[in-house]
């Protein structure tokens, strides 16, 4: 599940801070949960992923080689993990 990013996306040089790069939005999309994949590619994907420290499952099924589609989401299915996000979240209920 995703959406397409709204916000410009740069490539930063994580030491000194410089921009490296300018992404092209089109071309990116912000990918939310669920996240669903059959059983047996998920256990396989989780099994070899090695030293990888991966931010998501779609991350370890590509790593596999296996190609990964999205379906188009909704802005409304936000990750709660910062006490904006949940302030959000119940603003998001209360609509």
């Amino acid at each position: 599940v995703a959406v397409p990013a709204k916000a410009t996306i740069k490539r930063v040089d994580r030491k000194h801070l410089f921009v490296e790069e300018t992404l092209p939005r089109d071309t990116l999309w912000e990918i939310q949960t669920p996240q669903t994949f059959k059983k047996e590619v998920l256990v396989k994907a989780h099994a070899s992923k090695g030293a990888m420290e991966p931010t998501d499952d779609a991350m370890l099924v590509e790593h596999l080689g296996i190609p990964v589609k999205i379906v188009r989401g909704d802005y409304r299915n936000i990750k709660v993990t910062t006490r904006e996000d949940l302030k959000f979240a119940e603003m998001l209920i209360k609509e």
